[in-house]
């Protein structure tokens, strides 16, 4: 999501791609994922070449993710950015989170305004600004009556459907 980054000087990375859209539909373009619990070289580069100084890790609350968002945030902080984790509760990741919110935009908002500090310097001059509901132009999550558990994300004229979660 290299347009989402560029916007600030703060990303949210998660683990995956569905993790990812879920933000982008509650309000938070300037997401992008790893696809797993390790930085891929592109996303490095992405990083580095963004101007991007804080760091949110958005990983699972499993042991896995745990792992991954420390060995992300070690090295996110040699790198001299400053990292802070998004902390769903635990066995959870932004999916079931925002699946079992009344209002899954303003919960993932909360989470994100109260994101722990992890490691590196911290950033006094980088705010973590929260979209209010009328500055996204992503439309949000619905669920689709048709097929049980099938759910659609429609972001400006891109749909897609998610089965079987």
């Amino acid at each position: 999501n290299p347009k989402g980054i560029a916007t600030g000087k703060w990303i949210i990375l998660t683990e995956g791609i569905f993790d990812a859209l879920t933000f982008l539909a509650c309000g938070h373009p300037n997401v992008t994922c790893t696809f797993g619990t390790e930085l891929t070289e592109d996303v490095r580069v992405v990083i580095a070449e963004s101007g991007v100084e804080r760091v949110l890790i958005g990983f699972d609350r499993d042991a896995e993710g745990d792992v991954g968002a420390q060995s992300i945030a070690r090295e996110l902080a040699e790198r001299g950015l400053e990292v802070l984790r998004i902390m769903f509760p635990r066995g959870m990741d932004v999916c079931d989170f925002a699946r079992q919110a009344d209002d899954p935009r303003e919960a993932l908002s909360r989470l994100v305004r109260h994101a722990e500090w992890v490691s590196g310097t911290p950033r006094s001059n980088v705010s973590t600004p929260v979209p209010s509901h009328s500055t996204v132009n992503a439309a949000p999550a619905t669920e689709n009556p048709a097929p049980a558990d099938d759910i659609i994300l429609e972001f400006g004229e891109r749909r897609w459907r998610v089965r079987g979660l």
